[in-house]
């Protein structure tokens, strides 16, 4: 559910190992299980952004004409801004069969990193029957993630041994 949440309120990615330093600073508790989780409270709270550590959650506010947090450097934290607040609908996978079927990738509209920079290797992996599928789903129809890759492959493993593995290009 939080990775849907995610998905449908545009979170940035959160970076890993800094700290935004500011003066208005909140401890909330119900944040402290995960990055994620802390990201979201403070987009529901009405925050700027947020640093979450396996000691807590400590959402931030930007002060008055103040438009990016100041980072610092500190181990073990994760901070981000806050997602967007109005959601935008996507079309979650709810039947069995197509969480398994992956659609066809390597549209034209896709980025030309590779290209650019001459070669580039994308690898993801999935727990089967987890979340992150939906996640995937959507990431590969909307060409971001790892299937922002021009030239891109697909493998699976099905939970039936006795079933081969399928590739497609």
């Amino acid at each position: 559910d939080l990775l849907r949440w995610q998905g449908e309120h545009k979170c940035l990615a959160q970076l890993v190992n800094v700290d935004f330093v500011v003066m208005s600073v909140k401890v909330e508790p119900k944040g402290s299980h995960s990055g994620g989780l802390c990201q979201k409270l403070c987009t529901v709270k009405g925050y700027d952004g947020f640093t979450w550590t396996s000691e807590g959650c400590w959402l931030k506010k930007l002060g008055p004409g103040i438009t990016s947090f100041q980072a610092q450097p500190l181990q073990g934290a994760y901070s981000g801004y806050a997602c967007a607040k109005v959601a935008t609908y996507l079309p979650w996978l709810t039947d069995e069969a197509q969480r398994h079927t992956l659609i066809g990738v390597g549209h034209a509209g896709a980025a030309p990193l590779a290209a650019a920079t001459g070669s580039m290797l994308c690898v993801m992996l999935l727990k089967p029957y987890s979340a992150d599928l939906d996640l995937v789903i959507e990431q590969q129809k909307l060409d971001k993630g790892i299937f922002s890759c021009v030239l891109a492959g697909q493998g699976s493993q099905p939970e039936n041994p006795s079933t081969p593995t399928s590739m497609t290009n």
